[in-house]
């Protein structure tokens, strides 16, 4: 903890956030282990990423109580979505609105908050000739890249705008 203090101390000096992502496996992977670690390090500069997909996959709360618990930390949300969890044990991406996570009221709730952090929009499904290249299995799709941020920019507008303008 010495390390990330010092680390954050040195980027308040110049005014920067250092920001984590929350993620499975990592001393961040719930709001309840988020909140404490960063009571733990007391830098007012230091701030997350809520990753609803990471959130998802670690199998923990990531509807708006648990976003709500560490709400004053979030700079950054992740928006994605996943398939059911399979008997394999996994959770593939897919294109946003095709999973199952439901964004609606996570959304509901950073409107009626006032949040005016960034939206951030991750996929995890990749274009078989992107997949192809890589050296770990992924999950793809016969879309092409741009037909994937094509599809994913319209279902986030189209969640946006059922979400944001009530």
């Amino acid at each position: 903890m010495e390390w990330v203090r010092r680390v954050a101390d040195y980027a308040a000096r110049y005014g920067v956030y250092m920001v984590l992502e929350m993620h499975g496996r990592s001393l961040i992977e719930t709001a309840e282990s988020t909140r404490k670690y960063l009571g733990m390090a007391g830098a007012d500069n230091l701030v997350v990423t809520y990753d609803v997909g990471n959130l998802y996959l670690a199998r923990a709360d990531y509807g708006p109580e648990a976003l709500e618990k560490i709400a004053r930390y979030v700079h950054i949300v992740h928006v994605r979505d996943h398939a059911s969890w399979g008997d394999d044990g996994r959770a593939p991406g897919t294109l946003m609105g095709d999973g199952v996570i439901d964004y609606t009221p996570i959304l509901e709730y950073l409107r009626d908050t006032g949040f005016d952090g960034y939206l951030s929009v991750e996929c995890e499904l990749f274009a078989t000739s992107v997949a192809s290249e890589l050296s770990y299995e992924v999950p793809t799709t016969s879309l092409s890249s741009a037909e994937i941020i094509a599809h994913e920019y319209k279902a986030i507008r189209a969640l946006l705008g059922r979400t944001m303008t009530r």
